[in-house]
């Protein structure tokens, strides 16, 4: 790179100063230029486009479905009319709810069957000789209980939803917001500052390193690692997958790339 009739750094050094004649920091601009430079060199070529495309859609009976990155099916509208025409026991079992997404919900209420008519069976043999007491059993305490219960459960259920929601937007706003939003105002900045063709290597590597960093706090996020992702998706070279793999702590790995 130092070949030639005027070396490397100085030409950078020359192409770094503001309209005063002010020397700006070099620094951080040749190291991300020599990255973008040995960047190039990966398999698979870098393309924005591999991170904007939408995965296709395909319709169930109340809900558009698309698969996402991970190829796990997600929920991307409702059918409203449908939903509020058929109640939600039409979408119970689709993808995207607690029956349809973790079993644990189909097990207990499962068991709750199971506890009902063992109960049942138990009084039937216990009484089996005489069905003419089981007339007589007193149920006014279970029928307070169930009351109590009953008027209880909305409570309960509204502050779950309530709790639910607010830390959702809570993780979208404080938390992912203000690393999409940084990483969308450093892309522009470098755009609109950076704009020569000289510096199209060094816009390309910002992207990637930005790109990559989403990509490794959703892999922390999730406790999954898949750098060879990463590679495949030329956000980074094999050397550099490599010297991020050398950090145990998933959570800190995403800082690396914003650092360099």
């Amino acid at each position: 790179l130092a070949q030639g009739p005027v070396p490397f750094w100085h030409q950078l050094l020359l192409q770094s100063e503001d309209s005063g004649g002010r020397s700006l920091s070099v620094e951080p601009l040749l190291v991300c230029f020599l990255a973008g430079k040995m960047a190039s060199l990966s398999a698979k070529p870098f393309d924005i486009k591999d991170f904007a495309k939408t995965s296709g859609e395909y319709k169930n009976f109340v809900a558009t479905m698309v698969i996402g990155m991970e190829g796990h099916p997600k929920i991307l509208r409702y059918d409203l009319q449908k939903l509020v025409r058929f109640s939600a026991f039409s979408v119970l079992c689709a993808h995207g709810t607690i029956f349809g997404d973790d079993k644990t919900a189909i097990i207990n209420v499962g068991m709750m069957l199971c506890i009902s008519i063992i109960s049942c069976l138990v009084i039937c043999l216990i009484y089996m000789n005489n069905f003419s007491d089981l007339k007589d059993f007193d149920l006014k305490a279970m029928d307070r209980l169930a009351h109590q219960i009953n008027s209880f459960v909305p409570f309960c259920l509204g502050l779950y939803v309530s709790l639910s929601l607010q830390r959702w937007w809570t993780l979208r706003v404080a938390a992912l917001g203000k690393v999409f939003d940084s990483f969308c105002n450093l892309a522009m900045l470098i755009s609109c500052e950076l704009h020569a063709k000289k510096w199209t290597d060094l816009r390309t590597q910002v992207l990637k390193y930005g790109f990559g960093s989403l990509t490794l706090l959703t892999q922390a996020a999730r406790d999954k690692e898949d750098l060879q992702k990463l590679v495949d998706q030329g956000c980074l070279t094999a050397l550099e997958a490599r010297a991020v793999q050398k950090h145990v702590d998933l959570w800190q790995r995403p800082r690396i790339l914003w650092v360099s």
